[in-house]
């Protein structure tokens, strides 16, 4: 499909197969049509945590948040990762962010 909810879609049901290699694709061709395109980047980043893949995690978290620095959900997931990481203090800067 052409179509970046198309491929949106194909993202949220291929996650929810567990098919998260395939997820990753059809994110990925989504951003790619719409490069500012948040749930995408937001949900391209739960489909790395899955995969275990922190770094590009965290990089498409924060690229969902230069697009909306407001996009809650990311600050949160972020403020996660850093707590998988073990780095409590950037989880903490992250989670008062969520408190404006």
């Amino acid at each position: 499909p052409q179509s970046k909810t198309a491929l949106y879609n194909i993202g949220v049901a291929s996650t929810k197969l567990g098919q998260y290699e395939q997820a990753v694709i059809a994110y990925k061709k989504a951003i790619d049509l719409q490069p500012e395109f948040v749930e995408a980047l937001f949900n391209l980043g739960l489909v790395y945590g899955e995969l275990g893949n922190i770094q590009d995690e965290m990089d498409a978290y924060k690229k969902a948040i230069r697009v909306n620095p407001d996009f809650a959900p990311a600050h949160y997931a972020i403020g996660q990762a850093y707590l998988k990481q073990g780095d409590k203090a950037s989880a903490l800067d992250e989670y008062k962010i969520l408190k404006k």
